[in-house]
């Protein structure tokens, strides 16, 4: 399980937040096992919500249903699988009267790329792969 506290960045108001999501479900596509991303929701367990998100990834919306969009278009076009939605499911949960969103992730049956870079779940974090590395990862984790 991850945590991202926001799809915005805090600090310049903007939506590179995203890139992070994006990151986290490329890395957990990349996996054996998938993974859970929890959106809203602090690294000490916090609960944030994406509330305050809506106004700003959806200004005609403003709700669940612009954020939806928003983390959906931004998968489908940030990551290279083919129908990448057939991989993970986003669910909105209440928590301490926030909404919570909950990516959940399933492996790919090949590499995903953000934005030609390989990511993989290492343990707790989401590390880039890079020259033999990356080689020898994809040759492991999908055989010929």
């Amino acid at each position: 399980v991850e945590f991202k506290e926001m799809a915005v960045n805090k600090d310049k108001q903007d939506l590179s937040g995203g890139t992070a999501i994006a990151r986290s479900v490329a890395g957990f596509m990349n996996s054996l096992s998938g993974g859970v991303l929890l959106i809203g929701v602090r690294d000490d367990g916090s609960i944030r919500g994406v509330d305050p998100d809506y106004p700003l990834v959806d200004k005609g919306k403003g709700n669940w249903d612009g954020f939806y969009l928003f983390l959906n278009n931004l998968l489908r076009m940030r990551l290279s699988a083919e129908n990448p939605f057939l991989f993970y499911t986003i669910e909105r949960r209440k928590a301490m009267d926030h909404d919570v969103c909950v990516v959940r992730v399933k492996p790919a049956p090949k590499p995903v790329y953000l934005d030609k870079h390989l990511f993989v779940r290492s343990g707790a974090q989401t590390i880039e792969m890079l020259g033999p590395d990356l080689v020898h990862y994809v040759a492991t984790r999908w055989p010929q």
